[in-house]
């Protein structure tokens, strides 16, 4: 067995890996998340119309983004942070615009050279000369985007990530189930992005969330709307036209020359909501 010394490097890719997807994170796991978010170098970034460095070992997040990447509640964030910062590991910078976490003791996990300190310095010259055309054509090849290992969109931090117990979040994923019920082979969309709409619909439109979710369920159990609501977006364009439809009385189906006028709603299984979804089982999450 090692004695613990020394250190190994961390590719970041290692973040795409399915092994990095499974959630709930551990105590461990988010760690080592913390350490990867950090940025390797000085950088700059845009905050608002300020142009902020974010220093080496450190980087700028929320709360709400790290809860969403580790799978935790608020409360278990908040702890977690709380219980680095007494033990010394990472220090918080908090203003009005940004959350900043440092990493404390940063180069005992990564140094200038990216060299174990156990080589002998003559190696790890010769080591770091032939590193450093790799690095400047693996940075020449980065992806613009990349300005910031933490966050490429850090003044949005605060608006475009949704835990999934959010209420914009459960409700992008009510209305992709019932489109999933409809239609088994649809592609999972993008959930934030959905999540954001219906930000939208809650806080902007002001409606309320059970009235929207009631429009969901209607829309998807009809004939017509099932086949044109199929984003949070169509939903908002269309939402006033819906209310109104879903609060007209049922018009009995005539039967006219061989067809029937109107839209028959689909029958509906009062159960169907609970199996499928689990909104109304939330005490068991």
């Amino acid at each position: 067995m090692g004695e613990g010394k020394g250190w190994i490097s961390i590719y970041r890719k290692i973040q795409d890996s399915w092994l990095w997807q499974e959630k709930p994170f551990d105590k461990a796991h988010a760690w080592i998340d913390l350490l990867l978010l950090a940025n390797h170098q000085d950088k700059k970034t845009l905050l608002g119309n300020e142009l902020v460095v974010v220093k080496r070992g450190s980087f700028i997040t929320s709360q709400k983004k790290l809860m969403y990447r580790w799978g935790w509640g608020s409360e278990k964030t908040r702890r977690f942070l709380k219980l680095l910062h007494s033990d010394g590991m990472i220090k918080i910078e908090t203003d009005k615009k940004k959350t900043t976490i440092v990493i404390n003791n940063y180069e005992e996990y990564q140094n200038q050279n990216g060299l174990s300190a156990d080589i002998p310095s003559d190696t790890a010259n010769k080591q770091n000369e032939n590193r450093t055309q790799t690095e400047h054509n693996q940075n020449a090849n980065r992806i613009q985007s990349e300005t910031n290992n933490n966050d490429n969109n850090v003044n949005n931090d605060n608006k475009n990530i949704y835990c999934p117990n959010s209420n914009e979040f459960r409700l992008a994923s009510y209305l992709f189930n019932f489109i999933k019920r409809n239609n088994p082979d649809a592609r999972e969309p993008n959930l934030q992005k959905w999540s954001k709409q219906f930000d939208y619909i809650l806080r902007i439109d002001k409606r309320d969330i059970e009235e929207a979710k009631s429009v969901i369920k209607w829309c998807q159990n009809d004939d017509f709307w099932c086949t044109n609501i199929l984003s949070p977006d169509k939903l908002r364009k269309q939402y006033d036209r819906l209310l109104v439809q879903m609060k007209q009385p049922v018009k009995t189906a005539i039967k006219d020359k061989g067809h029937f006028n109107d839209y028959s709603q689909r029958p509906f299984d009062p159960t169907l909501e609970a199996k499928l979804l689990g909104w109304d089982n939330d005490s068991k999450g």
